[in-house]
């Protein structure tokens, strides 16, 4: 049960973490448009 639970929380870090960084990478070139 653990291990299923310490599994699902790595996913869910995982998954987090690369929204987190595709939403940053695309926000850059908007800002830079914005900017102008």
């Amino acid at each position: 049960m653990k291990q299923d639970i310490a599994f699902e929380v790595t996913i869910l870090t995982i998954n987090w973490i690369v929204l987190t960084a595709s939403g940053v990478l695309l926000s850059i070139p908007f800002r830079r448009a914005w900017g102008r």
